[in-house]
């Protein structure tokens, strides 16, 4: 079926940190972050869409989270630029709690880590227009 040449990849990986922390503490330790850099806000991913091989996709949920009194403001029409290994050396810290995201781009595989503080990622905005946001929360969300 010409899927391209065999190569190895991982189908199930799971990461653990021994010194993960809540979430409280991760948020504080991007404003602390973004503080050091000289910036008025730090960028919180929340949820992202699935990338091709080798790249990140684009964040759903992004927020500026303010350095001043933490107050987050939600971004629309973000993308990530490429991603090169080196990143993975500068973790600042990663979340205590897990989430899963499975892929189905060129292999199937399910990953399953906890949120993770990069000293910095290359972000750039998407050149194209948006919806604009409900007014309404989804009905399973309101709670009536």
């Amino acid at each position: 079926m010409g899927l391209g040449d065999a190569r190895a990849t991982f189908s199930c990986m799971h990461i653990l940190d021994d010194n993960a922390v809540s979430t409280d503490e991760l948020k504080q330790k991007l404003i602390d972050a973004a503080r050091e850099e000289g910036l008025e806000y730090g960028l919180r991913i929340e949820a992202m869409r699935s990338g091709g091989p080798g790249s990140l996709g684009p964040p759903i949920y992004a927020y500026k989270v303010s350095v001043e009194d933490g107050r987050e403001e939600l971004v629309r029409g973000l993308e990530f630029l490429p991603v090169r290994p080196r990143v993975f050396k500068r973790i600042l810290a990663s979340g205590s709690d897990r989430k899963v995201h499975n892929s189905v781009v060129a292999t199937v595989a399910s990953i399953v880590a906890p949120a993770v503080l990069f000293e910095e990622l290359e972000l750039d905005k998407f050149r194209e227009e948006f919806d604009k946001l409900p007014i309404l929360p989804p009905p399973a969300a309101r709670g009536d």
